[in-house]
């Protein structure tokens, strides 16, 4: 079996977002987040299909707060910064 790698090993991911995921008790990477938060902070498309508890919420997550934190521009009122479904 694999080792499963810290979120700070992915590369991608700020230091204050890897204290909120550290604070929220989250130690290491699923291989479903391994796989896909690069993938997501790199700008690409990336389908997932995974059972229930794979870490699929957090890895669509992280790169949406990733690219919102770094916006040159607030968002204005009413904009959407992001879409989850």
């Amino acid at each position: 079996m694999a080792r499963l790698r810290p979120f700070s090993e992915l590369g991608c991911i700020s230091k204050p977002t890897l204290e909120v995921i550290e604070s929220l008790g989250f130690k290491t990477a699923t291989p479903v987040q391994e796989a896909t938060i690069p993938l997501f902070c790199g700008h690409k498309d990336v389908a997932v299909d995974a059972c229930t508890g794979s870490g699929k919420t957090l890895a669509f997550v992280v790169p949406v707060i990733e690219k919102l934190r770094r916006r040159e521009e607030k968002l204005k009122q009413h904009q959407v910064g992001g879409l989850l479904g």
